[in-house]
């Protein structure tokens, strides 16, 4: 049980970064500049992480204690992709995010 509890806190970190994320880039023009050098910053430790581990270390993180809790309730590929399918009903909207991630 608390493996599914700190999973779930994954979870809800990783919607927060992906909304802060796209909010940042939408207000960034309302805020000084150091806001723009903040939020820069952000996005290109983001993209960094998404090449050194060969997908977000979130998704790596929840599917890890996912698996510790019941292996089947892991999934494969991104968060985005997955969220978007199994919530939304969106297929092959972004190719991009269909990148496998990497097992603990």
């Amino acid at each position: 049980m608390f493996y599914k509890f700190m999973a779930d806190i994954v979870r809800i970190i990783h919607v927060l970064v992906i909304v802060l994320l796209v909010m940042g880039i939408w207000i960034s023009d309302k805020y000084p500049p150091t806001y723009r050098l903040m939020n820069l910053i952000f996005i290109l430790t983001t993209g960094l992480s998404q090449i050194l581990f060969r997908g977000c270390p979130l998704t790596i993180l929840e599917n890890a204690l996912r698996k510790k809790y019941d292996p089947t309730t892991t999934y494969p590929g991104s968060f985005i992709s997955f969220h978007l399918h199994n919530r939304l009903g969106i297929n092959d909207l972004f190719v991009f995010f269909k990148g496998k991630s990497k097992e603990i």
